[in-house]
């Protein structure tokens, strides 16, 4: 019985650990929003407060990880480049997008993504 609780504790770090840091294949980091092809839509999971208005130009959905789970039916169904403020964040809300069904074109961090240069 110990056994099978160790194992069952052991399992859920894996699987924690693994959901959170190892990277989502198939998603490309981009440098800034030119980098993104064509009619996309940005997905902005930080949190509110670390939002200070340097977004990318376009259509942009701020919605913070905490609500992404509940609200994720009110993205369209576009291209979507995820902006995230650190590398969990970035993976979690990517696994969870493309497991409802949204295709991911690429993911930026942080202040990479400011407004382009006009």
């Amino acid at each position: 019985m110990m056994y099978a609780a160790l194992g069952f504790l052991l399992l859920w770090l894996m699987f924690s650990l693994y959901y959170r840091f190892v990277p989502v294949l198939g998603v490309d980091h981009l440098q800034n929003e030119t980098s993104a092809d064509g009619d996309v839509l940005y997905v902005d999971v930080r949190d509110y407060q670390y939002v200070d208005g340097e977004l990318p130009e376009g259509e942009v959905v701020p919605m913070p990880l905490a609500h992404l789970k509940r609200h994720y039916n009110t993205i369209e169904q576009k291209p979507i480049v995820v902006i995230a403020e650190d590398i969990s964040a970035k993976n979690m809300s990517i696994r969870w997008l493309k497991r409802k069904g949204y295709k991911i074109q690429g993911y930026c961090l942080g202040k990479a993504c400011s407004p382009r240069e006009t």
